[in-house]
């Protein structure tokens, strides 16, 4: 893989990772695209903001290792289990996912959803609150279905998401 913006593997797996969910399990899609309608949440939006919940994730992970001196901190994308990028999304504290973020790395299209998050992150009501949980438990579903319905010995990001 060319060094690239950590930011733009991050999303690359994200969304790689999120497609292989949907062409695998497709049933799970159309249950994701109900809760969506049901929680008032426009599919675009949600399908947007679970794919950024898991880019923040993976990016988070990422800049651990490069905070600890691995000298390829992208290459901990690869290896990041699907359970454990799951956990990252929902064990951690949320703000915890915006460090070390490169904004100038991110296309306007996705500053939208950081954005989003960011403004989900920091709510100070109840609703917004709630949103970032369904959303998160969303971002949840999908790497933990896929996860099962994975070979035992292709587990982690990179086994869907190969580094180049």
């Amino acid at each position: 893989m060319t060094p690239q913006p950590l930011w733009q593997a991050a999303l690359a797996t994200a969304t790689a990772v999120i497609d292989a969910h949907d062409k695998r399990i497709p049933e799970l899609r159309d249950d994701r695209t109900r809760a969506f309608t049901t929680w008032g949440i426009a599919q675009e939006i949600g399908e947007g903001s679970i794919r950024t919940l898991l880019a923040l994730a993976l990016h988070s992970l990422a800049q651990d290792a490069k905070a600890a001196g691995h000298p390829a901190p992208w290459q901990a994308i690869s290896t990041t289990t699907l359970t454990a990028a799951a956990d990252r999304v929902n064990k951690w504290p949320k703000h915890e996912l915006l460090a070390g973020l490169e904004t100038t790395a991110i296309s306007d299209d996705e500053q939208y959803f950081t954005n989003l998050i960011k403004v989900l992150i920091h709510s100070a009501d109840d609703k917004g609150e709630l949103a970032l949980e369904r959303l998160s438990r969303a971002t949840q579903r999908v790497t933990e279905a896929l996860a099962r319905h994975q070979p035992a010995d292709a587990q982690t990001c990179g086994d869907i998401h190969p580094s180049r």
